[in-house]
């Protein structure tokens, strides 16, 4: 008896990304392999991206297509709505405002395995016409063990920079946290380590999805804010609490994250002294360890004593 083929229901979640639309609804449809559903969202968009999501209505594939009256307020909480609308076992959450290559989904399935429970390529960061950067990978194929997958690839880099890279098991957001639907903005990168304790990851070297930057993304002022490095907090407690990391794991990766806060020009000089103080908050006299001078060198170290002696200025 031949095998049936895996079945795929593709989320689209978008905000306020009508130019980009066509294009992304377009590459998703164009797939060389067409077992799936396309599941089509909209987040009380005011830019004319519900005239451009009508023109798919009709379409075979389309199976759903929802308007929000009210912006929900975070992407996440857009991502748990589709999974729960999706028919089937592998989920797919296409953004909005990216495209790929038409050999993205089969490449993808190809790999794929009872124990698999992500399965992603890599992908490239795109503004106008500049390449900003790439993920890197050693190998044009290769499965990791999940916990092996977060320790090697996601604790200090993040493997899977975009949601649109990736295809994951339906069965796996059952079994997970439902924190991440709270995030602003980096509840992607806790929702990808909290699927991979389930199963295996399986990694495709090959470029096949294009992460479309632009003046319209949430990256930028989330930066400005700081925003990324307070959610961090909560990410480490979150991945302590489930034995993904011990205590002392949480305490150097923080010590890393503070280092990078206090370097990072993109966050505005206001919010990095509001920032710094949850972080001596959270991490008392270990900011003035020994191995907490080791991780972050003389002039970091210098800049945590002149926060000690004068808050108010550094």
């Amino acid at each position: 008896m031949d095998t049936l083929p895996i079945q795929i229901s593709v989320i689209v979640p978008n905000y306020n990304h009508c130019p980009y639309l066509k294009e992304r609804l377009d590459s998703i449809l164009e797939q060389t392999y067409q077992h799936f559903e396309l599941i089509i969202l909209d987040d009380c968009s005011t830019d004319g991206s519900v005239t451009v999501i009508e023109q798919y209505r009709n379409h075979p594939r389309v199976s759903q297509i929802l308007i929000n009256t009210e912006n929900s307020g975070t992407t996440f909480k857009q991502w748990a709505k589709g999974i729960e609308l999706a028919q089937y076992e592998w989920i797919w959450l296409a953004e909005s405002d990216d495209w790929c290559e038409p050999t993205l989904l089969e490449t993808l399935v190809a790999g794929i395995t009872p124990q698999t429970c992500i399965s992603f390529c890599m992908s490239v960061a795109i503004k106008g016409n500049d390449i900003l950067y790439v993920n890197e990978n050693k190998f044009l194929y290769k499965t990791y063990q999940g916990l092996s997958f977060v320790r090697e690839k996601m604790l200090r880099i993040t493997a899977i920079s975009n949601a649109s890279q990736a295809i994951f098991r339906k069965e796996t957001y059952y079994k997970i946290d439902k924190c991440f639907t709270t995030y602003k903005f980096t509840g992607d990168y806790l929702f990808w380590m909290l699927v991979a304790q389930h199963g295996e990851v399986f990694v495709v070297g090959k470029y096949l999805n294009y992460f479309r930057k632009h003046d319209k993304d949430v990256t930028s002022p989330s930066l400005k804010n700081g925003m990324a490095y307070r959610e961090y907090l909560r990410t480490l407690h979150i991945l302590q609490k489930h034995g993904i990391i011990s205590y002392e794991e949480r305490v150097r990766l923080l010590i890393l994250k503070f280092n990078e806060l206090l370097w990072d020009s993109r966050v505005e000089q206001s919010f990095v002294s509001e920032i710094s103080a949850l972080y001596h908050d959270e991490l008392g006299n270990q900011l003035l360890s020994p191995s907490a001078y080791q991780i972050m060198g003389k002039r970091s170290y210098a800049k945590v004593l002149l926060h000690r002696m004068f808050p108010k200025k550094y």
